[in-house]
């Protein structure tokens, strides 16, 4: 697998927003990466640590060990980054010519693997930018300056990144592709992670996309800290944008996720109070799934609506919330048990306990239990999304081959489609058909 090296800082808000951004689509599509937020430094002493980057400091070592092992090198660079003594020492061209090169002596001199985004102006770039801006750098630089934290154009930007880096990782980006590319391979799924005995995987699989967070996150769920989920929710969002031409159940997917990143985190989920999950998003798509008549999507929001009116303290304790958390609860208990899916008729049996109806039978106890979830967790975000972890484990279907071979053969008839279409144009310069002279 290609691993990519990224050279970056989180000290600025911009730094660690773009590099968060760039970490999600690369992981997207399937690279590995190394970032030194992932990697804790080797001890040292204090007087080893107050070398700084210098071969006296193991971490020096750590790092150029690092770069220079991996595939490529992707600079996030801003006037923060370049303050950083170890973004300097990753940008050193003795690093670059001869640590890494030393490395990597099948690569051309023209064709090294450095690229750079740049994600704020330097006003003060260091003394051999130029150089390496027309020299190495030349051709690949992805500018990201303007664009925001998360900016709509970043996979279009990565793309030529991705191409040249690895181009049998190239994915069709748009939404619609990547949903037209899942159900391919979704139909016609022979295996599941987590699948309980008795369950079509194809069934599974729906239900891992209902109560998933969309593509953009094909890895396990439990890891994503709160700035990749509020990237994710934000591209999502940038999506929603441009597909208002998409078919309705495109839509209501990218909803659906939304809503299912904002409960996985109260920070993103309440504003001021107000529950944004709850009081926007989940109950019209109650409605939404009826209309787009697919039962196991009705299911899932129906379970997600019991939890959110359950976890959210502020209308907990009104008794019509209550009610209603009760009768949307007990619909999915009964439901998921009769499709057979243990998990989470296991998981609507507590809540419905915790929303003051039937306590939960010893057997959905047993099975929350073998799930390494505690019934009776004080925490109900934990348990919620802990059972939902653990009926759907990772990695996620868009991680999978099939999938990747489903999305690329949806690009190429997507461009033969383009060019058939194109062919039947006029030339330039050629007379149009005039349909007054026909007969």
């Amino acid at each position: 697998m290609t691993r990519v090296f990224i050279s970056h800082t989180d000290r600025g808000e911009t730094d660690r927003r773009a590099t968060t951004a760039l970490a999600v689509e690369l992981r997207r599509v399937g690279l590995d990466l190394w970032l030194d937020r992932e990697h804790p430094a080797p001890e040292a002493t204090a007087e080893q640590q107050a070398a700084g980057a210098t071969p006296e400091n193991p971490l020096f070592a750590h790092i150029v060990s690092a770069l220079s092992a991996c595939d490529a090198v992707l600079y996030v660079a801003s006037p923060t980054s370049f303050e950083r003594e170890y973004v300097r020492l990753e940008f050193d061209p003795r690093v670059l010519f001869q640590e890494f090169r030393a490395r990597h002596p099948d690569v051309a001199d023209d064709r090294l693997p450095f690229y750079l985004a740049l994600v704020e102006p330097l006003v003060e770039p260091p003394p051999y930018w130029s150089s390496l801006i027309t020299g190495i750098f030349a051709g690949r630089v992805l500018n990201l300056t303007g664009a925001g934290p998360t900016p709509l154009l970043l996979p279009t930007v990565l793309t030529a990144f991705i191409r040249e880096v690895a181009p049998d990782r190239l994915l069709p980006l748009d939404p619609f592709a990547e949903w037209a590319a899942r159900l391919a391979v979704e139909k016609e799924a022979t295996e599941a992670p987590g699948c309980p005995e008795g369950v079509e995987p194809s069934a599974w699989r729906r239900l891992e996309r209902l109560f998933g967070l969309g593509p953009l996150f094909p890895g396990p769920l439990p890891a994503l800290d709160d700035e990749q989920l509020r990237y994710g929710m934000y591209r999502i969002g940038d999506t929603a944008r441009i597909a208002h031409l998409a078919p309705p159940v495109v839509r209501f997917h990218l909803s659906l996720w939304t809503a299912n990143i904002m409960l996985r985190s109260d920070g993103l989920r309440l504003q001021n109070g107000y529950d944004l999950a709850m009081g926007q998003i989940l109950p019209p798509l109650l409605d939404d799934s009826a209309q787009l008549d697919e039962s196991a999507a009705s299911l899932a929001v129906a379970l997600q609506c019991g939890y959110g009116v359950l976890s959210n303290p502020a209308v907990a304790g009104d008794e019509k919330n209550r009610a209603t958390a009760v009768d949307l609860l007990t619909a999915c208990r009964e439901r998921f048990s009769d499709l057979g899916m243990t998990p989470l008729a296991a998981l609507a049996e507590v809540l419905l306990g915790r929303a003051g109806g039937d306590a939960p039978s010893p057997g959905a106890r047993r099975v929350v239990e073998g799930m390494n979830q505690d019934p009776d967790d004080s925490d109900l975000r934990r348990l919620h999304h802990g059972v939902l972890d653990a009926a759907f484990p990772g990695p996620r279907l868009e991680a999978t081959d099939e999938y990747r071979a489903a999305a690329r053969s949806f690009q190429s008839s997507m461009a033969r489609a383009a060019s058939d279409l194109k062919a039947g144009f006029a030339p330039a310069g050629e007379g149009r058909p005039d349909s007054r002279r026909e007969g």
